[in-house]
């Protein structure tokens, strides 16, 4: 866990902010999981700290709900396209 909170900390995911800035801070879990090699022994122990966003209230904690994200459909249809067009080359 500690190595798991010591990258999290490197890659700057945190922002410290003031009480007043916030109604109430999303809290966070920690999940265990095991890494297993072929033969079945454990190769790993892996820990990640979640955030339980699902406890945040649509216009108390957040006021925006777009994420972006791109379906498969879209990648297919661009991709298409530019080969129709002749955009890939070889």
């Amino acid at each position: 866990m500690e190595e798991e909170m010591q990258s999290l900390i490197e890659d700057d995911v945190f922002e410290e902010v003031s009480e007043e800035a916030c109604s109430r801070p999303v809290t966070t879990k920690r999940v265990f999981t095991l890494k297993y090699a072929k033969n079945g022994s454990v190769e790993k122990f892996k820990a990640r700290v979640v955030a339980t966003g699902f406890s945040q209230v649509y216009g108390v904690d957040y006021f925006e709900t777009y994420c972006s994200v791109v379906q498969v459909m879209t990648t297919r249809l661009m991709l298409s396209h530019a080969t129709q067009v002749g955009l890939f080359t070889r």
